[in-house]
């Protein structure tokens, strides 16, 4: 039997099974939180604050996190690294995945780093000779999609072991184009100097080019699912033939998929709210514009 529709906090509006109908783009946040409230939950309408525990466990991320031995991991050979997928990913995440924020900064790793997951736990080694995006951030560590997969690597790590941009950045500035200089018996005849002419300041541009604050749809969908596996919720394109569904809208705002995604977990972890948590998910982008992707969500 099909469970009930899914609460999916604030920003996904839940609609009755077979409705396409999506809330415009351009109805203010405020707005959209009262009109999508569902059943007799009661919606979040701020980023949920650190407990006391969270704030402990912030101090002890370091202490909690297990060095990498690998004598005792079985590694294998991937596209992008070499890890042991069997380590044992229970218990409780060690890293406060809920305190990261958007980061978006390239690297260029020379040298291998090594991969951590939630729990602590190092999986293996990234290959050297690859880039790098910090999707996010949060101390000493970056958070990283590698190919589907959400990894952990030490900021420390990557800047020892790496360059602040891409790969052709990277051999540019290792190897500058050499200038070639042009043989004295092809140069220009000498030309009279000419009196100097008063030229008058060229004034400064008033207005700077600034980052953009926003992602790009496939940013914003890529940074929400990575949380959410991070969060241990599996992505399953079969829940489409028959899980409980909704449409909803991601903002592109920077902060609001990674808020929606932590928001979205504690949904989740609710589930039909007697007991029975959701595990795994799946999404397809129905369309975007300047403010927000639209989807359908499925969970089970």
């Amino acid at each position: 039997m099909k469970k009930k529709m899914i609460a999916l906090m604030i920003i996904l509006a839940m609609l009755t099974a077979g409705c396409g109908n999506k809330v415009p783009a351009s109805v203010d946040k405020e707005t959209a939180t009262e009109s999508i409230a569902m059943d007799e939950t009661d919606d979040k309408t701020e980023c949920p604050k650190k407990t006391e525990e969270s704030k402990e466990s912030e101090k002890d991320v370091d202490s909690l996190v297990q060095n990498p031995n690998e004598a005792d991991l079985n590694l294998k050979e991937y596209e992008y690294s070499f890890e042991d997928r069997n380590v044992d990913s229970s218990g409780t995440p060690v890293i406060p995945f809920g305190d990261f924020k958007g980061c978006g900064d390239i690297f260029y790793l020379t040298d291998s780093v090594d991969l951590y997951i939630d729990n602590g736990s190092c999986i293996g080694y990234m290959k050297p000779d690859i880039e790098i995006v910090a999707i996010m951030e949060y101390e000493d560590w970056y958070y990283i999609d590698l190919a589907g997969k959400a990894r952990f690597v030490k900021a420390s790590d990557v800047e020892a072991n790496g360059f602040a941009g891409t790969k052709q950045e990277y051999n540019d500035f290792v190897n500058p184009p050499a200038v070639e200089e042009t043989p004295e018996e092809d140069l220009p005849p000498t030309v009279p100097e000419t009196p100097p002419v008063d030229v008058p300041p060229a004034e400064e541009p008033t207005e700077q080019i600034q980052a953009s604050s926003k992602y790009t749809p496939d940013e914003a969908i890529a940074v929400y699912r990575s949380m959410m596996e991070a969060g241990g919720i599996t992505w399953n394109p079969s829940l489409k033939d028959g899980g409980s569904w909704g449409t909803g809208w991601i903002y592109l705002e920077k902060g609001q998929p990674e808020w929606l995604a932590s928001t979205d977990l504690e949904s989740f972890a609710m589930g039909d709210s007697v007991g029975n948590p959701w595990t795994s998910y799946y999404l397809e982008v129905t369309s975007s514009d300047e403010n927000a992707v639209y989807i359908t969500m499925w969970a089970d």
